[in-house]
């Protein structure tokens, strides 16, 4: 009896042995994780050296590096497409709805039709006024009800780090509430964008579609938005030398929420979330 109960003991400990091994790796450590950008599986970071017990292991011992920089990078590169091209656009399309469908040193070739150049991109906006009896125009005013601003823009821009060799943006925005000095924009626009982040080498190559604009809100003469939101939908190619892979396809969902001027917070995937200061240019992970 006691050589059974001896061999049973035996039996446990080995299977124990067994058992315990490496902890698992999360869902984005290994190069299929998170739509597979990223490290491998290995323990990095501030995780213990030696054999690590899953209750042991620091909590962030198996998050990919390479995925969380891809989203840094990616909130670096919106908020700079951002603050670059779209904030400028909801700016001029109040100005002209105030300013009777004009904009400084933009020409008419017809009516309901603006066109510019500012240093490298150049602007096409399209527009009609409403008034409050539900009558289209293009002189537009203070007294309007409505302004339709559905801009092309077009050109390469570099804004801080960034530098946009490709850069388009169509929109389709109504800006209502004219006449109570309340302008908010509605409607959504679309970007393709082909950038390159100087810091780290990350490239870019974006589809962004923001729908809905929710009642951003501006000023009668144009500050930064300073309330209202934006979801957006982005497609995106990434390449960074440095990376494993090299190259990473994914998609990411986005909100941005105005919280004052010059003021935004954004959201990546629901789960990364940045503050925005579009006066400066600052992105920094909360």
């Amino acid at each position: 009896m006691m050589r059974f109960l001896l061999g049973l003991s035996l039996l446990a400990a080995c299977s124990s042995n067994h058992a315990t091994g490496p902890a698992s790796a999360g869902p984005d450590a290994g190069p299929g994780g998170n739509g597979g950008g990223g490290d491998s599986g290995t323990v990095i970071g501030d995780a213990a050296v030696g054999p690590v017990d899953a209750v042991d292991a620091a909590p962030d011992a198996y998050v990919d590096r390479g995925v969380e920089q891809d989203y840094d990078d990616l909130a670096t590169t919106l908020a700079g497409a951002m603050r670059a091209q779209e904030v400028l656009a909801m700016q001029d399309g109040v100005n002209a709805a105030y300013n009777g469908g004009t904009l400084p040193n933009f020409t008419s070739p017809q009516a309901g039709e603006l066109t510019g150049q500012r240093g490298s991109v150049s602007y096409d906006y399209m527009f009609h006024c409403e008034d409050q009896a539900a009558h289209d125009n293009f002189t537009c005013g203070p007294a309007s009800n409505h302004i339709h601003w559905m801009a092309t823009i077009n050109g390469p821009v570099m804004i801080d780090a960034l530098s946009f060799s490709e850069f388009k943006l169509t929109t389709k925005w109504t800006i209502y509430e004219i006449y109570l000095n309340k302008p908010q924009v509605e409607g959504y626009d679309h970007l393709l964008l082909d950038s390159n982040l100087s810091t780290d080498g990350t490239r870019f190559q974006l589809t962004v579609d923001g729908n809905p604009f929710g009642h951003v809100r501006l000023d009668p003469q144009p500050t930064l938005p300073f309330q209202g939101d934006v979801t957006y939908a982005i497609s995106a190619k990434r390449t960074r030398a440095t990376a494993n892979p090299t190259v990473r396809t994914y998609t990411v969902a986005a909100t941005v929420t105005y919280t004052g001027p010059g003021a935004a917070t954004l959201v990546l995937d629901g789960t990364h979330t940045y503050d925005i200061d579009m006066s400066t240019g600052a992105v920094t992970r909360m």
